[in-house]
């Protein structure tokens, strides 16, 4: 018996990890969960024909993903420049004083997993498809080879952009647009104007272009795109990038699937006819040299076009469903939820032969168009394109765990027994807190922007601030302030996700849940309940969902393998459940109150 295994290349901005996962077909829509239908949005049964019950199934279920033990491989690598956000297709080795790419080092975490394959398998496999998730967004500029080599690094683009000059980019486009253009640009996108997304970054490049003319850019990619064209032998300019991919640069329309006009009259013609085109097409094939490096990889074996990270780690987290919302800390965090609203095409769907369209064809493609415009996003949050059937809402921040890990440092804190016998300091000193209905002693407040602002402001310039520091100011102070800090940021983007995912949810005056998932979560166990109590959720650690992301990516590929429209609400597996206390209330209701007067008061100091 040969065993079907799906591999899922997670490629982060700090490491690339490959995990393979046994897939389990049922042909007969048994045996692996099969589920009952989605209710059709327009059922009588409805209360509000454009909203979609929070218990919302999917379509009959016929697959299911097993992670395959002792076989997934990391590679610990920076995919991205820290102080400028440029992408490091190209490294020096220390060990070697060799130059390595990240192709290469994606292919050698291929090679290390089906290697253990070879030896931890006891049946024969064949590897049948894989899945790829990046950090995103990512936009990779190629040169006439097909290749990144002879532009650089500095001809990338990446949400981790810093520069200054981005900056004033997308401070000069705020300018040119206005307020209610700029308005009106955020709610067909779903995303603002700012650094970590494509278009200033696109503009200022295109503008050093014009005073380099040995340079010439003949089309843009992803990372993820690079890849399948290499292992297909596809010529990487023709090849497409997925809905998500290019949502996540901040310039497709999600409601129709395609790159916003507007935003493309703001760009130069080079650059228009470079971006590549946008599909939820999959390619199928390997090439002879990749046949004869990865045997078992099969000749029709199917590539998915790259999923974003943040996506993949909702659906690896089993955040399906409108009831459940995922919280992400790893290096950097988020929120978010998964909705459902597909693409629409806002032309007329029936047209007579002689190319007009009767009037009944017209009234209807006006209610499609209403009833998609209908959905606002919140300001402060995005909203990306998954797929041609659902959408991601949420925020997110640069900084998470980096926090902390920026704060050891500072604190000199190297070892981890050294920085827990602070945290539980800190953990004492949140349940005294608890139990002070009024503090005499000045508040400690701090803005976590140590790598600027996204959600929920996007402030361009922003940086991050400590207030009331004194002399009886301790380490575990320092501590406590950071975890809180980021849980009041969080907190921020889940009010606006409950508030913005009403128009299409019908929850019945439930409360939704919290999955947590990235490693600085799942390992900190006041983190989650800070997190619990600020924001009034139950928080939820999942046995299963660890690596969340490359799980994600991997069902993502059995979705597409079964050509299911949803995903399937999977039942929890609970390691530890977080609940908010009654008690914690005034006291988090007071920090929320000193955390955004410190915001508005450092308002001024920022720029953009």
């Amino acid at each position: 018996m040969t065993t079907s295994v799906i591999l899922s290349i997670d490629v982060g901005s700090s490491s690339i990890r490959c995990t393979p996962y046994n897939y389990l077909n049922d042909a007969d829509g048994a045996g692996a969960g099969a589920t009952r239908s989605a209710p059709s949005p327009s059922s009588p049964s409805n209360k509000n024909k454009h909203k979609f019950p929070s218990s919302r199934c999917n379509d009959i279920d016929k697959s299911t993903i097993i992670a395959i033990d002792q076989c997934a491989s990391v590679c610990n690598i920076s995919c991205v420049e820290a102080d400028t956000g440029y992408i490091l297709l190209q490294r020096k080795c220390s060990t070697t004083n060799t130059s390595r790419t990240i192709m290469q080092d994606i292919n050698g975490c291929i090679d290390e997993t089906i290697a253990s394959l070879r030896v931890h398998q006891h049946e024969t496999f064949q590897i049948i498809a894989v899945g790829i998730t990046t950090f995103v967004m990512n936009l990779v500029g190629i040169d006439n080879n097909g290749e990144n080599v002879s532009l650089g690094k500095e001809y990338t683009c990446s949400y981790a952009c810093n520069l200054q000059s981005v900056q004033h980019q997308c401070h000069q486009l705020k300018e040119h647009l206005g307020g209610e253009k700029e308005k009106e640009l955020y709610q067909k996108t779903g995303a603002p104007i700012h650094p970590a997304y494509a278009i200033g970054q696109l503009r200022h490049i295109y503008q050093k272009l014009r005073d380099n003319d040995t340079l010439d850019i003949k089309g843009w990619t992803t990372i993820a795109s690079m890849c399948i064209a290499q292992w297909s032998g596809t010529d990487v300019l023709s090849l497409p990038i997925s809905y998500s991919e290019a949502s996540w640069t901040g310039m497709l329309d999600f409601h129709s699937g395609t790159f916003d006009a507007e935003y493309m009259d703001l760009l130069p013609s080079s650059c228009r006819d470079a971006l590549p085109i946008v599909s939820d097409k999959v390619v199928e094939g390997l090439s002879h040299v990749y046949r004869q490096r990865w045997p078992e990889m099969s000749e029709g074996c199917t590539f998915m076009l790259g999923c974003g990270d943040g996506a993949c780690a909702n659906i690896g987290s089993k955040c399906t469903d409108v009831d459940r919302i995922a919280v992400t800390i790893g290096t950097s965090a988020a929120a978010r939820i998964v909705l459902p609203l597909k693409i629409v095409q806002f032309t007329n769907p029936i047209e007579e032969e002689n190319g007009s369209c009767n009037e009944e064809c017209e009234d209807v493609a006006k209610r499609r168009k209403t009833i998609h415009h209908s959905f606002q996003v919140p300001h402060g949050l995005f909203c990306y394109r998954i797929d041609c059937d659902l959408v991601l809402l949420g925020g997110a921040l640069t900084d998470g765990g980096s926090v902390i890990a920026w704060l050891r440092g500072l604190l000199n804190l190297k070892s981890e027994e050294e920085y827990m016998q602070c945290q539980e300091k800190a953990d004492r000193m949140y349940l005294q807190c608890l139990t002070e209905i009024k503090s005499n002693s000045k508040p400690l407040t701090m803005i976590p922007f140590l790598s600027g602002e996204r959600s929920t402001g996007y402030r361009g310039g922003a940086f991050g601030c400590i207030t009331g520091l004194t002399r009886c100011t301790t380490s575990a102070d320092l501590v406590k302030e950071s975890l809180e800090s980021v849980v009041l940021r969080i907190n921020a983007i889940l009010e606006l996700i409950l508030g913005g995912s009403k128009e299409l949810v019908d929850r019945d005056g439930r409360i939704p849940i919290i999955i947590a998932s990235g490693n600085a979560l799942e390992n900190n166990r006041l983190w989650r309940k800070m997190l619990a109590d600020c924001s009034k959720m139950d928080v939820i650690l999942d046995n299963e969902t660890h690596e969340g992301t490359s799980r994600g990516a991997a069902l993502m590929v059995a979705k597409e393998l079964t050509k299911n429209r949803y995903l399937q609400q999977e039942p929890l597996s609970i390691i530890h459940t977080s609940k908010p206390s009654e008690r914690s209330q005034f006291y988090w209701s007071r920090k929320v109150h000193e955390q955004d007067e410190v915001i508005r008061n450092l308002e001024a100091l920022w720029t953009g």
